[in-house]
């Protein structure tokens, strides 16, 4: 019986909820909460809206970076295939062309990593390959269209787009790796110096100073303090040789039964730099021998002695004299008690060149005065 009242009013009652024009019914649907809108794909998967695809000979690509702890790659590539840049790890610039199968390859990848639709891609790690890309299509359905990013490669890496840096990133790796990178940095300061020692060119800025013959001895000088001299045997060089001219090494026991040793090394020094250069640098290119073989000045274990030097300079574009005194404890070695020694020095502060010529050493028996 309740069941049959409440049916009834609800029958009742609903003609006059309604209304003869459906206005209640346009009510509740406006008061009705409304689905939340799909979010828009991000710009950076495949979701978005997809771009036209580039086309080969129909794009240029600018690639930089942002490495913290050495050089990065940066590579420009013209619509031809031609481009210029260098591999990471140097800024010795490259020039080449893709071939046609490269090129396609190339053209694949970066249709394939979305790289006109990719927006930034930034991670919070430390020290990270950060890399920026500009695509600009010049041809083809996607004419007009440029687009830049940022790419930090950490622990979430995109695949696609990893893959698309390095294709564009090894044709530089080859050519570095032949041999053929020998341009000038376009990222280095007018007077800062690249180069290597031993190599055969340093620039300054963005021109080249070849080391051959017929510049033997030659200087270029650098803004960042360093200098660099010619050696036609050995390529650039410090700028700095010396010889030793006399050497006197005082040996004792002490009081207290340490054995000690006192070495006054006079050297001539041609410094052809533009700066002054410490000559007590020359303890790391001595060698002493006797009877042909090399001997320590020192013994001294378990690291037990440290020896004193005390700090001479050679002043620039000058040739001089400069004394090194040298002193330290040690334990018993075959410098104590050698009856001829001899010393030897690198004719540049450089590992890689040869010793010269000894000189004998004049040994007292006793400490100095």
């Amino acid at each position: 019986m309740v069941r049959s009242l409440v049916l009834g009013l609800l029958v009742a009652l609903t003609p006059a909820c309604r209304g003869g024009d459906g206005s209640a019914d346009a009510a509740l649907a406006l008061a009705a909460p409304m689905p939340d809108a799909a979010p828009a794909p991000p710009l950076d998967t495949p979701d978005a809206a997809p771009a036209p695809p580039l086309e080969s000979g129909g794009y240029r690509v600018e690639l930089t970076n942002d490495f913290s702890w050495g050089p990065g790659p940066r590579l420009s590539l013209a619509e031809d295939g031609s481009f210029t840049g260098h591999a990471e790890g140097t800024l010795w610039e490259c020039a080449g062309a893709l071939t046609t199968a490269e090129q396609a390859a190339l053209t694949d990848a970066l249709n394939a990593s979305y790289v006109l639709r990719r927006g930034d891609h930034r991670e919070l790690c430390a020290d990270e390959p950060i890399y920026m890309l500009e695509v600009t299509a010049t041809g083809g359905t996607a004419a007009g269209l440029t687009n830049r990013f940022r790419y930090e490669d950490c622990e979430e890496p995109i695949a696609v787009l990893d893959t698309a840096i390095d294709r564009l990133v090894a044709p530089l790796r080859a050519l570095a790796s032949a041999g053929a990178c020998r341009s000038c940095p376009i990222e280095t300061g007018s007077s800062e110096c690249y180069g290597d020692l031993g190599g055969a060119r340093v620039c300054v800025g963005t021109t080249a100073h070849d080391c051959a013959a017929a510049n033997d001895e030659a200087v270029v000088d650098c803004a960042s303090v360093r200098s660099f001299q010619c050696d036609a045997e050995l390529g650039w060089a410090p700028p700095v040789r010396w010889t030793p001219v006399a050497a006197v090494l005082h040996r004792w026991l002490d009081e207290f039964g340490y054995h000690s040793v006192d070495l006054q090394l006079t050297l001539a020094v041609d410094n052809a730099g533009v700066t002054t250069f410490d000559v007590s640098d020359v303890v790391s290119y001595w060698r002493f021998d006797t009877n042909g073989a090399e001997i320590p000045l020192v013994v001294s274990n378990p690291n037990m002695w440290a020896g004193s030097i005390g700090l001479v300079g050679a002043p620039p574009r000058a040739q001089t004299q400069a004394i090194v005194r040298y002193s330290s404890g040690t334990d018993p070695g075959p410098v104590l008690t050698a009856t001829a020694v001899q010393v030897s020095v690198r004719g540049r502060p450089w590992d890689a060149a040869p010793f010269g010529p000894p000189i004998d050493v004049t040994i007292v028996d006793g400490p100095p005065p």
